[in-house]
C-alpha cells in the first residue's frame, strides 16, 4: 500500500488516498499514461475511483457530495 496525495479538482483541497500499489508500480503507470496509454490501461491494478483520484485528485465522499450518490 502506498499514500498518495493530489488536490481535488472539484474543491481545490488536497486529498490521500490509500492505493494497493508499490512506488514502482505507481511510477510505471504514470510514465505509460504520460506515454499516451489510456488511464485504465497504465493504472489497470487499480479500480475505477482509484484512477479518478489518480487524474482529478477527487475522492468519492466528494463525488457523493458533488452529484450525489449512485
Amino acid at each position: 500500500m502506498i499514500t498518495v496525495e493530489n488536490t481535488s479538482v472539484l474543491s481545490g483541497s488536497t486529498n490521500t488516498m490509500e492505493l494497493p500499489c508499490t512506488r514502482e508500480q505507481l511510477a510505471e503507470g504514470y510514465c505509460r499514461y504520460d506515454g499516451g496509454d489510456l488511464l485504465q490501461d497504465a493504472f489497470g491494478f487499480l479500480n475505477a475511483e482509484q484512477r479518478d483520484f489518480i487524474k482529478l485528485g477527487v475522492t468519492p465522499e466528494e463525488w457523493a457530495a458533488e452529484f450525489g450518490e449512485e
